[in-house]
């Protein structure tokens, strides 16, 4: 056979070899993938008894980590009603269990195997805080957080967060009267609280300087409606999804992750710049002597804490004062001015003596559902819940939604009804109630949760001592929801009328 021959005949042969080789990679693909599809039924199936909840435990998109499934936390209620107050589900092929009965997450909470935060938490970074930290370290940084909590606040840190309530007031004061949409204000007004604490000083509420940071955190007002689960290995998301989907869910919570890193980073570098000079002693100093290396991350979560959350508290307590100016607000005007009257400006002291705002700052915590979900854990190693096995590695959710709705618990619960913390004789319980999982539960609740109810005490009653809030126009009725972002409201516009002297 000549060459051109034997060209000839390779060639005819070549699509047919291209076609088996094709065929034999084809079927060998399927035959291992169907290898450990069978091998998770057979282990599922002779393993303990897992949480029961939607859809198949095992499937192919979960196995591939494909899936872009989100929780709802009313889909996740109904489902707590048809599987049981623990349900296992898969968000890709990342376990998860929510909890929605709080004896539950209060024991489940409080064991040593679930003072754990899963990889797979959307918002973890390189530069972690306490948050986002395990183990000893963890614990390291939280007990610092919260000694330098204690060392820098007390009585210091309630003057200065006095001070900023009053400075906002002034603010608004200038207003005369007018309609304007006053969150953005609010922000500033409790960044600068918190700033005053971790970095010694403050920003005027109109200072370009401070936009960064403030662009920077209110980018998470949008953020915290659902718990952000990350299926997806991060050199995927990074490789994918980060650059060729530059819009989606994932890219998007990176881009406001690094900038805040990014605008944290350049405030403790001016921090260090003026160390020795004339300003407080703050959190950073305190904290730099011991562990540098997590200051950025423990400021972030400090502020992302303390002024992204404490901005959506305050502005709907003002909306829904507006909604009940003659009634509830009234109330509250009456309640001020017996207690503290209008020559002093209202101090944390006088809580005790205030139950009727004591028992609103409550009914709001509980009524107005921040974070449906709060922070997920993760279980350091298998362990039971209940009667089900829960194998490490899973994420586990408190679902704050139906505790806080729960009617064997709360009469009315979908209605904002402050009484329901007063007592036979008029008193409001002082401290935070135990069903309130606003701040979670256990060693890993917010250490800042202190701070954040005297914040919320100061801030309200500095701005209803000196003003009747009302809507921009007569009529008006904000529409509230009760569990996540409301994007109308961020530009509902209020009126602060200054309330005439008795």
């Amino acid at each position: 056979m000549s060459l051109n021959e034997s060209t000839v005949f390779l060639q005819g042969l070549l699509p047919a070899f291209t076609l088996n080789l094709q065929a034999t990679v084809l079927a060998s693909l399927v035959v291992v993938l169907a290898s450990v599809w069978i091998r998770r039924l057979f282990n599922e199936a002779h393993s303990p008894k897992d949480p029961p909840g939607p859809g198949l435990r095992w499937s192919l998109v979960g196995l591939l980590g494909l899936s872009n499934v989100r929780f709802h936390y009313k889909q996740t209620t109904e489902w707590a009603k048809q599987y049981g107050s623990i349900v296992g589900a898969k968000v890709g092929s990342v376990r998860v269990v929510i909890l929605s009965d709080f004896e539950q997450i209060k024991e489940f909470f409080s064991r040593p195997e679930l003072q754990y935060r899963p990889l797979t938490w959307g918002l973890s970074r390189k530069e972690k805080g306490f948050a986002g930290l395990n183990g000893e370290e963890w614990k390291a940084n939280r007990d610092l957080s919260a000694r330098a909590l204690a060392k820098v606040g007390s009585d210091g840190m309630r003057r200065q967060i006095q001070e900023e309530a009053r400075l906002l007031a002034d603010a608004l004061a200038a207003r005369e009267g007018r309609a304007f949409a006053c969150r953005e204000y609010l922000h500033r007004s409790l960044v600068n609280a918190v700033c005053r604490f971790l970095l010694g000083y403050r920003y005027d509420l109109d200072d370009p300087n401070r936009r960064p940071l403030d662009e920077a955190l209110a980018g998470f007002k949008l953020e915290s409606a659902t718990a952000p689960v990350e299926h997806r290995a991060a050199w995927l998301r990074r490789a994918l999804l980060d650059r060729l989907m530059p819009s989606s869910t994932s890219a998007k919570r990176h881009r406001l992750v690094t900038g805040l890193n990014a605008a944290v980073r350049h405030l403790v570098d001016v921090n260090e710049a003026t160390r020795n000079g004339e300003r407080r002693e703050s959190y950073i100093d305190i904290y730099t002597e011991k562990i540098l290396s997590r200051l950025v991350g423990n400021l972030v979560d400090l502020m992302m804490g303390g002024a992204t959350t404490g901005t959506v508290y305050l502005h709907c307590h003002l909306l829904n004062l507006a909604n009940r100016a003659d009634t509830l607000q009234a109330q509250l005007h009456r309640e001020i001015d017996t207690v503290v009257g209008r020559d002093r400006p209202p101090a944390w002291e006088d809580h005790v003596h205030m139950p009727l705002t004591m028992a609103t700052i409550w009914e709001m915590f509980r009524w107005k559902i921040a974070t449906p979900f709060n922070i997920p854990r993760g279980v350091a190693r298998d362990t039971t819940l209940g009667d089900y096995h829960v194998g490490k590695g899973t994420v586990v959710l408190p679902n704050v939604w139906a505790v806080h709705m729960n009617k064997d618990d709360w009469k009315d619960p979908e209605t904002f009804d402050p009484s329901r913390f007063l007592k036979a004789d008029g008193t409001a319980q002082t401290t935070k109630p135990e069903r309130l999982l606003t701040f979670s539960f256990g060693r890993r609740n917010c250490p800042g949760e202190a701070m954040a109810i005297v914040e919320m005490f100061l801030y309200l009653t500095t701005l209803l001592q000196r003003f009747r809030v009302l809507p921009d126009e007569a009529g008006r009725v904000y529409d509230i929801v009760p569990c996540g972002p409301s994007p109308e409201l961020l530009t509902a516009k209020l009126r602060f009328l200054v309330r005439e002297q008795p």
